[in-house]
């Protein structure tokens, strides 16, 4: 309710009436100042462990100062050795669009709150990020966000063709091993236009999956037109 806009005063008389006890505005905002507090420990908390692979993402959300607006939060997840996912950070610097200048700002505050140099980043295809990501930690790799990259093929084929595709698309990237990841990327051919058309798994022979035929050239093809 309160990253929604509505007022302490209003937040109060919904708890009230909700939970049948007495709430007053001071009340809320009193909770308000302990999460606020929370929040700013666990961000300036030291990092004592090591995370050989981080998560570098951004989300909107509703985020009320003066008035409520969507913002960025940078997120950087990170991967430890025992294989656990942990939330090492995030920071809402107060901007309305994602920009490689911040994330290099928030990987400063990282480094100085501890962060060892992992083996490698992952994020999506923000222009500059990959050498944001070099500048501070000039020795970990970057790879880009397999999932970002599925959505940004996705884009590029027709509505009805998504779903088989985003199937076949997984079990492309599934594979443990570099020959079997290259033996199932080339079952993509060629159309007659010189476009490159997959062709389908085992989901096309049952009638489930793979991509529907190819229009014709000046159509746009599979790849082509929405």
């Amino acid at each position: 309710m309160y990253q929604g806009g509505c007022s302490q005063r209003d937040i109060a008389k919904t708890l009230t009436h909700l939970l049948e006890g007495r709430y007053t505005a001071s009340y809320v905002s009193r909770v308000v100042s302990v999460v606020e507090e929370k929040i700013k420990e666990f961000n300036e908390r030291k990092i004592k462990k090591w995370y050989p692979f981080v998560y570098l993402d951004g989300t909107y959300m509703k985020i009320r100062r003066d008035v409520v607006e969507g913002e960025v939060v940078y997120i950087a997840l990170g991967i430890d050795e025992d294989g656990y996912k942990e939330v090492i950070g995030f920071w809402i610097p107060g901007s309305d669009g994602e920009s490689a200048i911040l994330w290099k700002q928030f990987l400063y505050q990282l480094r100085e709150r501890g962060l060892k140099e992992p083996l490698l980043f992952i994020g999506d295809g923000l222009k500059g990020l990959k050498e944001a990501v070099k500048e501070v930690y000039p020795l970990a790799d970057f790879q880009s966000c397999i999932l970002h990259k599925v959505r940004g093929t996705l884009k590029r084929v027709r509505k009805r063709d998504r779903e088989a595709l985003a199937v076949d698309l997984k079990k492309i990237y599934r594979q443990n091993s570099r020959e079997r990841f290259i033996e199932d990327k080339e079952e993509y051919i060629y159309d007659e236009c010189g476009r490159e058309v997959y062709k389908g798994g085992e989901e096309e022979e049952q009638g489930g999956g793979g991509i529907s035929e190819a229009s014709e050239c000046g159509e746009g093809g599979v790849f082509g037109g929405g």
